[in-house]
């Protein structure tokens, strides 16, 4: 028997000492542990290249198993310990269950990297290098990578506090901006799901209790047809039916267009319609980068049109590219 098969039945047998083969004994070769290896220094931290991923610190300076930790976990406590204690609030199953969402009212635009570029931003898939990449995009862009981080840390829950002062109220309030824009963010710009989140004088709720006796006053005096119709109307679905999903192209060559000059020539009409309808709870108002990195957003062309001395607001249907 050769010596490195002798070798080999001992290294197979030192765990198990009772079956140490006797031939091994005879032989007079003694079972030895090889001598320790010397302790290998810390190793340097790996280059960083511009991936998520954080450089690992060298030993000392990271609690023990902290770079075996996976990367997104690091980020997720990270995230959780910056935040402010907000409460938490209704998942996106619980608000669809409050309120469904029906398939003969939707609407969606073509994906785009607008699309793609505020789920990476939220959930900070990307390096210092890599975001400063995508803000130089575009002025919306630039928004997004600024704005996100920190509407991420809003406290956007008094916008379900009653308005008391509404009817003083002489312009959009920007604090109001800003708890629109950071709930939008904690739902992906999915606005049915804000819509939903806010309820109340946003969704007329306040119609609801009365809404069986408006339905048995209206028994007889309407067909059963003229009633399903009222129904679904105070019920908020509205309108009966549109789907509709737009193209990429389309979205943007409305964004991109000029607007009307009648918004240059009578802005206090603008302003003084948009405060109205924001504080009566009719519109929520956001920042313009959301309706660009959304993909249930739409933008309507505005203007301003003066019918009998009175100037409003209206849809800009001038433009033929619908």
């Amino acid at each position: 028997m050769t010596f490195d098969f002798l070798l080999l039945l001992l290294f197979l047998a030192e765990p198990f000492p009772g079956l140490a083969s006797a031939e091994l004994i005879q032989s007079g070769y003694v079972a030895t542990r090889p001598p320790p290896r010397p302790a290998c220094p810390p190793p340097l931290p790996p280059p960083h290249f511009g991936s998520a991923r954080p450089p690992v610190q060298p030993s000392g300076l990271v609690p023990p198993g902290e770079h075996q930790r996976p990367v997104r976990e690091i980020q997720r406590q990270n995230r959780v310990e910056s935040s402010p204690v907000i409460p938490r609030q209704p998942t996106r199953a619980e608000l669809y269950r409050q309120r469904p969402q029906s398939l003969l009212r939707t609407y969606t635009s073509e994906g785009t990297f607008h699309n793609a570029a505020f789920i990476l931003v939220k959930n900070d898939y990307l390096a210092p290098a890599e975001l400063r990449a995508v803000s130089q995009v575009s002025k919306a862009h630039h928004r997004l990578v600024t704005s996100v981080p920190k509407l991420k840390r809003v406290d956007f829950t008094p916008l379900r506090e009653p308005r008391l002062d509404y009817a003083s109220q002489k312009a959009i309030d920007p604090a109001r901006v800003v708890m629109m824009d950071a709930l939008a963010v904690h739902y992906d710009l999915d606005l049915g799901l804000v819509m939903r989140w806010l309820g109340g004088e946003y969704t007329a709720a306040w119609r609801l209790p009365a809404l069986n006796e408006l339905i048995d006053d209206l028994q007889g005096l309407l067909s059963e047809e003229d009633i399903a119709h009222v129904h679904r109307i105070i019920t908020g679905d509205v309108p009966a039916e549109l789907n509709y999903h737009e193209s990429a192209k389309n979205k943007f060559h409305h964004i991109n267009s000029k607007r009307h000059p009648s918004l240059d020539v009578y802005p206090e009409v603008m302003t003084k319609a948009l405060n109205k309808e924001e504080r009566n709870s009719h519109i929520m108002p956001f920042s313009s980068w959301i309706v660009q990195m959304s993909q249930v957003c739409h933008h309507v062309p505005q203007m301003v049109i003066y019918k009998n001395g009175k100037g409003r607001v209206i849809w800009n249907g001038t433009s033929k590219s619908w």
